[in-house]
């Protein structure tokens, strides 16, 4: 009887030891990094997972995790796989949703769910096709685009963006700074049901500006022909035009042509064009800004000419010296003048009854006078720019 009691009770305990032994079934990992973005849901994998169940709100499916398909997946980053599953056939743009998925296998318990919530929306495509041609910034129409956001980097690298609905854009106005500027475009559309693109290939434009034309506020002789401009910004070089004489200089720090003080560039006329501008007529002065680069692309165009000014240079002739030489009948009246310029003498002879004014052809140098003159005196007359001398010294007649 013991024994038989013995038998049974071994009988019993085996079955459960065994039970025991085999414990309870593992639980998978709950699916981490769960998202949902342009209606694809993304995941880790969860190891020794057969397939997924996902609820989307009342929709409830499973996704065999190893059936490659148009809808699922992989991408791997170092260890780790992600699993990405294209929800966008079962989902309404503008539309709320939540998500749960919860990993399964035979043999094991199931995970927890990971849950996202999201409004399904879709990433505009990125607008192509763009282009630069005569300032204008052209691309091609995205679907379901109602604007565009341009964004602009200036060759200082700061940005500055734009909004149109059109698919160009003049920029013309934005165009302040010499360089390269840099654009790219985004497209965005009704925002409960799109989000904005990528931007798109970034594309160069090199702008040129055009120096502004020097503005002369003075011309001045004090033995050298000096011009005076307001200064110029950006020029490395200037052309200056003189009646029929033209020539370019760059400015450096051995310009020595060139000065400047507080309001104004100096530039010295004489140095300039390695002359003497000591001729007595008028000069027609215009300046011209440059910038002088080898470089594919410069950065500015040479300015206009300045508005022409016009310098009257004039010499006034020296007076000449007078002296009388006694006649018999009269006086010899002499004339002493280093003058080249002079076109002629005139005589102002004073008489006891008249004053006359007596010419004299250049070379002449003596004139014969009555023996009643009164008083004398000489000029030397120029023509145009150069002007008539003071008056020579007076004579009396020593018998009066």
């Amino acid at each position: 009887m013991k024994k038989i009691f013995t038998a049974l009770l071994i009988c019993l305990i085996v079955p459960f030891v065994f039970f025991a032994c085999q414990g309870e079934p593992a639980k998978l990992s709950t699916p981490s990094a769960l998202t949902c973005d342009d209606g694809v849901v993304s995941f880790v994998s969860v190891p020794n997972a057969q397939y997924y169940a996902f609820t989307l709100n009342d929709l409830e499916f499973n996704v065999t995790a190893n059936n490659y398909n148009n809808k699922l997946s992989f991408k791997t980053e170092g260890k780790i796989t992600y699993i990405n599953y294209n929800l966008s056939g079962l989902l309404t743009l503008g539309e709320s949703y939540t998500l749960t998925v919860t990993a399964k296998a035979s043999g094991s318990k199931d995970s927890n769910s990971a849950e996202c919530s999201f409004v399904y929306k879709k990433t505009l495509s990125a607008p192509t096709g763009v282009y630069v041609h005569n300032k204008v910034l052209y691309w091609e129409d995205v679907q379901y685009a109602e604007s565009y956001t341009v964004k602009i980097e200036n060759p200082q690298g700061e940005e500055t963006e734009i909004t149109t609905s059109s698919n160009k854009l003049d920029f013309n106005s934005a165009l302040i700074q010499a360089g390269e500027y840099k654009f790219s475009v985004l497209a965005e559309g009704d925002t409960s049901k799109f989000k904005p693109s990528a931007p798109s290939q970034t594309v160069t434009y090199f702008n040129t500006l055009t120096l502004t034309a020097p503005t002369i506020t003075d011309v001045q002789n004090n033995g050298r022909l000096l011009v005076y401009v307001l200064p110029i910004l950006n020029a490395n070089a200037l052309t200056v035009r003189v009646n029929n004489y033209q020539q370019t200089k760059e400015l450096n720090a051995l310009s020595s042509f060139v000065t400047q003080n507080a309001e104004s560039w100096i530039i010295d006329l004489n140095d300039f064009f390695n002359t003497t501008f000591n001729e007595p007529k008028q000069y027609n002065i215009s300046v011209q800004a440059n910038y002088l680069s080898e470089e594919e692309h410069p950065l500015y165009f040479s300015s206009l000419f300045s508005e022409e000014h016009v310098f009257n240079y004039t010499i006034t002739l020296s007076a000449p010296t007078i002296s009388l030489t006694r006649q018999p009948a009269g006086f010899i009246l002499n004339i002493t003048s280093s003058e080249t310029l002079a076109i002629k003498y005139k005589i102002f002879l004073t008489m006891p009854e008249e004053t006359l004014e007596i010419e004299l052809a250049l070379g002449t140098t003596s004139y014969p006078l009555e023996a009643n003159f009164v008083s004398v005196y000489v000029q030397a007359i120029g023509l145009g720019n150069v002007l008539t001398s003071p008056n020579s010294n007076t004579l009396t007649n020593p018998n009066v």
